[in-house]
């Protein structure tokens, strides 16, 4: 019992130490949830302990000391077969301490009985529905996904019901952080899986931010990469590959492109702290002998926004000389004063467009020479050319649009500029419209 007590006691300071690391704004408090995880865990019924093999009674202790708000088992949870008198007899006597703050995903194991009826009966309903396998859940401010990556009895290719429920739940949470979880490791030195590449396609424009998976028996973290391996530090999900759970350890030999840090020597328990708006991670090994500590903010989710745009006048000459858009005011009386108000620091493009007539067919507006009157009728907005671009610092904007474009005077008549922000983040905003007129000089 004392052991136990100092393990609690040194994992709570450690843990304490890799959150108050922190990150470029608000830190991790002690209120903030905790996400202990790993895969690959329990032996089966009979197989003795060895260095190399069945530690999950002292993964579990790990987990204990960490005392995580919630647990997610990666897969493979029960070896070998993932039957339930196995889990009942293994799994439920170490980390069957945790099954009321448990959140589990079926590994291949699992699915060598049918169905995975074992996983399935003895997690209930906390494993979600037995023909799918997938769920989500929030954990403070975090959104969750726990996904199943045994593909061939729950399909999660491209156009899957998986992957298009994956694209509908990041889609209703587009600014959380965002984690998510399941078996097979897409990117691993001891050799990935592909088979969850779609679905990876689909985090990277989400910005999830966290993948945890196992499979591979041993520890890896990977800097954030988008499906094909490229490293992509504003939209990728950083993978930790946590397959240390306690059933035996694998070799990791060289080291793919993008791996941070990895080990295949002892077992062990990834704690991630879920901050409002980023996350700090530590890995406890069984020994001591190695740990991982790091944080990272939330990928910025959040578009620039423009706001309170006018031209003032709204009708005016065009200028003799200068450029589309500039610093400066209207020289000789040509020109007009373009003020707004940026969100933040952003890459700002500016589009001058002209109205043709148009009309209405299925849904859309297509040109015509003449617009038709009354509902028939629509109005095309055609862009003169390609944008202007500005790198422009957040709050009040004054710029002067001199009513010229390819070094020529913009003929007389009706036009409106298009204003489109992108942040330091390459998030998009949505762009905003100021109305116009030149006349004759």
């Amino acid at each position: 019992m004392a052991s136990t007590v100092r393990t609690r006691q040194a994992i709570a300071s450690a843990l304490a130490v890799a959150v108050l690391g922190g990150w470029a704004g608000a830190p991790a408090s002690d209120a903030d949830p905790v996400l202990a995880a790993a895969g690959d865990i329990a032996c089966a019924p009979g197989m003795l302990e060895s260095p190399s093999v069945c530690h999950e009674a002292e993964t579990a202790q790990l987990v204990a000391g960490i005392n995580p708000t919630a647990v997610a088992a990666l897969g493979d949870n029960q070896y070998e077969v993932g039957a339930l008198s196995a889990y009942q007899t293994v799994f439920d006597s170490t980390w069957g301490a945790f099954r009321g703050r448990m959140f589990p995903v079926p590994g291949n194991h699992e699915y060598y009985r049918v169905g995975a009826d074992g996983y399935y009966a003895y997690f209930g309903s906390a494993a979600g529905d037995p023909a799918k396998g997938y769920y989500t859940y929030d954990l403070g401010d975090w959104h969750i996904l726990a996904l199943n990556s045994n593909c061939d009895y729950v399909p999660c290719a491209a156009g899957s019901q998986q992957e298009q429920w994956v694209r509908q739940q990041l889609a209703a949470r587009p600014q959380a952080c965002t984690l998510a979880y399941w078996h097979h490791s897409l990117y691993s030195s001891q050799g990935g899986d592909p088979r969850m590449r779609d679905i990876w396609n689909d985090l990277v424009p989400a910005r999830v931010d966290v993948v945890l998976s196992g499979h591979n028996h041993n520890y890896e973290r990977f800097a954030p990469q988008d499906a094909a391996a490229h490293l992509d530090l504003l939209r990728g999900p950083r993978e930790f590959l946590v397959g240390t759970g306690g059933r035996s350890l694998g070799v990791i030999h060289g080291r793919r492109p993008n791996s941070e840090l990895r080990q295949d020597r002892v077992f062990g328990v990834l704690a991630v702290t879920l901050a409002p708006h980023g996350y700090a991670w530590r890995y406890y090994s069984e020994d001591g002998s190695f740990t991982d500590t790091g944080s990272a903010p939330c990928h910025d989710k959040v578009p620039p926004t423009v706001r309170l745009p006018s031209l003032r006048p709204g009708t005016f000459r065009a200028a003799a000389r200068g450029r589309f858009v500039a610093a400066g005011s209207p020289v000789g009386g040509g020109g007009a004063i373009l003020r707004f108000r940026l969100s933040e620091p952003s890459s700002v493009a500016f589009t001058v467009q002209q109205p043709l007539p148009g009309r209405r067919f299925s849904g859309t507006c297509i040109p015509a020479r003449r617009r038709p009157s009354g509902s028939r009728g629509c109005t095309l907005w055609v862009a003169l050319s390609q944008p202007a671009t500005r790198t422009l610092s957040g709050g009040h904007n004054r710029l002067l649009l001199s009513g010229r474009l390819g070094g020529r005077r913009l003929a007389p008549g009706p036009y409106r500029l298009v204003v489109t922000p992108t942040d330091r983040a390459q998030n998009l905003g949505a762009p905003a419209y100021v109305s116009f007129r030149i006349v004759r000089a």
